[in-house]
This record gives structure tokens, sequence and C-alpha cells, in this order.
């Protein structure tokens, strides 16, 4: 350096750490992976479930190779857990019919006013019916 001559100054001065904001940082990251975990763990739970429901039910078909109505019935108690429903029905449709066939903790006045509508066609009259005619899932 000549004689005389001054350093030049930085233009940007360091700040330093602030120890506060790591801190919060692996704080949040540690949520996000309790959350990813809850998430995953709750995905293999439902997971499990639905192995375990079809297992019921292919055991039910091996059981009953000729009589359907033990697999409708498995079908409907499976359905009503997997779902978390209070209750399921399950309805076959031979191409022109739609028909109930089954059902899981339906009361007797539901099951009374259900099978005074079917069988009976697809069309507007019922969510199951309109399901079938468009194929879709029924508002």
């Amino acid at each position: 350096m000549r004689r005389g001559a001054k350093p030049a100054k930085a233009k940007v001065k360091p700040k330093p750490p602030i120890a506060h904001k790591a801190q919060k940082s692996e704080r949040s990251r540690v949520q996000d992976l309790e959350k990813h975990l809850a998430e995953a763990q709750k995905r293999e739970a439902e997971a499990l479930e639905q192995q375990t429901a079809t297992s019921e039910i292919l055991r039910v078909i091996s059981a009953s190779p000729t009589d359907v109505q033990p697999v409708f019935d498995a079908i409907a108690t499976a359905a009503t857990a997997l779902c978390a429903a209070e209750n399921a029905g399950v309805f076959l449709y031979d191409g022109t019919l739609i028909h109930f066939v089954a059902h899981h903790n339906w009361t007797v006045k539901d099951l009374d006013a259900i099978r005074q509508v079917f069988p009976r066609p697809p069309g507007p009259g019922t969510v199951t019916a309109r399901a079938i005619l468009t194929r879709a899932v029924a508002p």
C-alpha cells in the first residue's frame, strides 16, 4: 500500500447471525417432519384397513364359491368400516334393473323404504339410479 492511502471500507457490513431464527427454523423443520410422519402413518393405517377388508372378502368368496350373498354382505360390512359410515348398501345392476342386494346397519324402516323402490331401472329417481345412469358419482 502506498503511504497515506487509506484501506477501502467494505460496502456491505456483515450482520451477526441471529440465534433465535435458527432455532425457529429448526423447530419448524421438526414440526414439518412430524406432520409428514403422521400423514404417512395415517396412509399406512388406511392401507392396512383396505388390505384387511380385501382379505376378508376374499376369504368369504373362497368359503362360498356358489353363494354370492355372503360376499355382498361382507362388502357392505367392509364398506361401512372403510368409509367410517353409519351404514352401507350394495346394489347390483343386471343391465336392465338395479337390485338392492345387501346392507350393513340399516334400520327396519330404511330397509322397508328401499325395498319399495328397488328393483328399478337407472334414472334420476335415486342417487344410486343416477350414478348408474350417468356412470359417475351422483350428488
